[in-house]
Formats: structure tokens, sequence, C-alpha cells
């Protein structure tokens, strides 16, 4: 279709009866060969480009392509394979960003959205997004599974191209949208399937020196999507992980130099969260979102560092030799420290805000967030090491009891959230 030289009207009526057929039951893309798949998209996003800019060639070109839209089982094959010009995307992303906020965007505009950023994907050009279209891939990220996904693609993509990591523009953009923890957000849903792009992208930015206090921001995330794999899936991305949380986390770090990788990592983990408390700051509203899951994180692993996996079954370490053994001496400890130090922060913020007019419903949420902090501490000190030497049963115990104090902490929070 060359857009120049046919009849507007008549191009929109072939397009909507070709849509009303698609949704009819009717899909483009079983009914072409796969070789013929790459130049039927190369055309529909040809036709985009050529659109000249009159009165409702957005809707236009979004009708056709939601013609051109590729299954997401199929989207590997045609990634990066498309050579076309990406300015007409960037102008119809600027355009439904100034249309409207993107937290107010209805189903049918988030369709047109999964739709461009599709073209991103297939596209075998560098990307280089406008500061506006930059926005809407990442508050893409808040969107449903499959357009946040696409999103995901995309900005690991951008992480691969030197110039975008080097651009200060990108940074800026990209910290004053906190894209990092929408990305460990998604990477915790997925950690099967997005967790190598993920440690990709983390490994690449904290080599970085300006990007290291974005990524800073969600230790939780880093651990959580690591130990949530298989062990096979662990193996092979642990030398990247380690190295991300002695960049980011653990610069600092004395901790054990075991030869046990499994060791290394746990003594990294330990000294990454007490650093993580200890630089806490409770005045810093945005930090009580997180807050819950890095006390979550916290919980998950003392009780996993303290237990030697084996397949199914959990066995605990064997008292204080192991810890000395395994070269962990200390690290709960100086967690233990850390957790403290949070709690009391916790109370000087109560303090402080005692004298002003603060909802009631916050001051609670610190009141629980210390209690959890508490407690944490209380059995990391003094229970952890009883517990390793009386069985999984003491263990659970513990657990349970942790997870008590973590839910009224939920449930402040929730509190809180619905008091604003």
């Amino acid at each position: 279709m060359a857009a120049n030289d046919m009849d507007l009207g008549l191009v929109e009526q072939i397009l909507k009866t070709t849509v009303r057929l698609i949704n009819g039951g009717v899909e483009t893309d079983e009914i072409l060969r796969p070789n013929h798949r790459l130049s039927f998209l190369a055309e529909i996003y040809r036709f985009c480009r050529n659109l000249p800019r009159f009165e409702g060639w957005v809707n236009l070109a979004l009708l056709a392509l939601s013609v051109a839209r590729v299954p997401p089982n199929r989207l590997f094959g045609v990634q990066a394979h498309i050579d076309v010009d990406l300015g007409w995307v960037d102008d119809i992303l600027e355009h439904i960003q100034c249309s409207r906020e993107w937290h107010k965007w209805d189903e049918k505009t988030c369709s047109s959205i999964e739709n461009l950023l599709q073209v991103f994907l297939c596209t075998k050009q560098a990307l280089q997004p406008t500061e506006m279209a930059l926005r809407a891939i990442i508050q893409s990220l808040s969107l449903s599974h499959s357009v946040a996904r696409l999103a995901f693609h995309i900005l690991h993509r951008l992480t691969t191209q030197t110039e975008f990591l080097h651009n200060f523009n990108s940074w800026r953009i990209m910290a004053e949208e906190a894209f990092w923890p929408l990305v460990g957000q998604l990477a915790r849903k997925s950690p099967d399937h997005l967790g190598d792009a993920y440690f990709e992208m983390g490994y690449t930015l904290s080599g970085i020196s300006h990007w290291i206090p974005i990524i800073s921001d969600d230790l939780a995330s880093w651990i959580e999507v690591f130990y949530n794999r298989p062990p096979e899936l662990q193996n092979s991305g642990r030398e990247k992980f380690n190295l991300v949380l002695s960049r980011v986390w653990a610069a600092d770090s004395t901790g054990p130099q075991s030869e046990n990788a499994v060791v290394r990592t746990s003594g990294l983990v330990l000294t990454s969260l007490t650093h993580v408390w200890k630089e806490f700051d409770f005045r810093e509203l945005d930090n009580t979102r997180s807050l819950l899951i890095l006390v979550k994180c916290t919980v998950s692993m003392i009780i996993r560092i303290y237990y030697q996996p084996s397949g199914s079954t959990v066995v605990p370490y064997n008292g204080e030799t192991a810890l000395v053994q395994h070269g962990l001496k200390g690290l709960d400890v100086g967690l233990g420290e850390a957790l403290g130090e949070a709690a009391n922060n916790a109370r000087n913020m109560i303090t402080e805000e005692a004298s002003v007019a603060i909802p009631r419903e916050r001051i609670d949420f610190y009141a629980a967030a210390i209690t959890v902090l508490v407690q944490i501490r209380y059995q990391v000190r003094s229970k952890v090491r009883n517990a390793m030497s009386g069985g999984v049963g003491n263990w659970k115990q513990i657990e349970e009891e942790l997870w008590k104090y973590i839910d009224v902490l939920e449930k402040s929070q929730e509190a809180m959230y619905l008091a604003q």
C-alpha cells in the first residue's frame, strides 16, 4: 500500500474491514506463511511511516498496526529483523502521552501501546526513542503482563547500546521514572523467563558509576529473582549476581572468601542486607513502599541461608561449627545490629513527627515496622543458633512467628495508603 497514492478514506474502510475479520476469528498471522510474515510486517510499517500527517493519521496508523499484531509466541521469530525508520512510532507515542496521563489509559489505548512496542522489538535498527517515547515505554511496565514484557525487552535492548548508556538524558529519564524497581517487580513475577535479561541489565548498569545509585534502590528484587530460580539457573547466573552485589551493595565487604560459591553468595547477601538496613531512610516517603518488600526479603534470606537446601528437603546447619566452617560467623551479628539501628531510626521518625499533624495510619505503620524489625533482630541474634540444632520444627515455628508480624505490617501499609 502506498499511502500517498490512495484515497485515505478507502484505506480506512479496508483496514476496518480487515480488523473486523480478525476479531471474527480470521488471524492474519495464521494465514501467512512464515517467510511472508516479515515482508507483511515491513509493508505495514512502511505504510504507517509514509502516511501524510493529516488530522486523524494517528488513528489510521493504529488501525494498520492492529492488523499487523504478532502473537506473543511468534515475536521471537521476527524480533530485530525488519529495517524501518521509527520516527513515526515516537510521534504516535508522544501523541498518546499528550492526550492523557498514562494511568488513565483505557483498554483500547493499552492495546495500541502494545502494537507500537512490537514495532520497536521488530526493527533491527538501534533504538533511539525520544524523551516522551522513552517515558511511555517505562510507564508500560505497569500495564498488563503482555505489554509490560514488551517494555521490559525493549529496555533490556536499550541497555546493550553504548550510546544510550552514556547519554545523560537517558539516565535522567530512567531515574525520574524509577524504572529499576518496575523492572525488578516484573522479573520477580517471571524469574525463569526474564531472569537472564534482568541480571544482564544489572551487570551492565552496575559497571557504569552513574547508574549504580539507580540500581541500589532495589536490593530485594535482585535477591528474590535469583533465589526463585531453579538451581541450574542460579548456578549459571551466580557470577553476575555476586558481582553486582559486590559492586552496588557490598563494595567494602570483608565477607567470606570461601571456595564454596553458595557460601560466597550467602555472605554477600547478608552483607548487602546489612548495608541497606543501615542506610534505610524512613524520612523518604517513597521508601515506605519498598519497606515491606525488604522486610519479606530479609526474613526469607535468614530462613534460607541458615538451611542447607538438599533437593526438596531442608536440613539445618549444624550449629556454631557450621557457621565458622562456612565463613559466615559474625555476618548475622552485623545484620542484627543494622536491624536494631533501623528500628531506632523509625522510633526517631515517630518522635520527630509527633509535633506535626500526620495521619495516625502513618504512625501505626512505623510502629508496626519497629515491631517487626525488633522481632527479626531478636531471631537473628538469639534464636538462630539454637534453632539450628533444634531441627526443622523450631525453624518452622520461627518462620511462622515472623510472618505474623509481617502480616500486621502489611495491613498497616494498606490502611496508610487508603487514608492518603
